[in-house]
């Protein structure tokens, strides 16, 4: 019989089928369910590893490209966080 291992939130089994241990959720991700994770959402980070949410940049910064740490945004683009002004273009 093939029995599944069931992680607990901010764990998985980095989809390995029959995985006889759990690993902590990768930088940039969260657990969002027990044994499952998944990549932060837009606008979020995470730059622990085995979390159980996404963290939100500071006041002026985004998310990188792999959510896993904050930068200042790139001039001449849309700031999502509403500093500029509610989506104003920073320049």
């Amino acid at each position: 019989d093939f029995l599944m291992l069931q992680c607990p939130r901010g764990q998985d089994t980095a989809n390995r089928t029959g995985a006889a241990e759990c690993s902590p959720c990768d930088l940039g991700h969260y657990g969002h369910r027990n044994g499952s994770c998944a990549k932060c959402p837009a606008g979020r980070y995470q730059d622990g590893k085995g979390q159980k949410t996404c963290l939100t940049c500071s006041s002026g910064e985004i998310p990188n490209p792999d959510r896993t740490a904050c930068q200042p945004p790139p001039w001449g683009t849309c700031d999502p966080q509403g500093v500029g002004g509610g989506g104003a273009v920073l320049s």
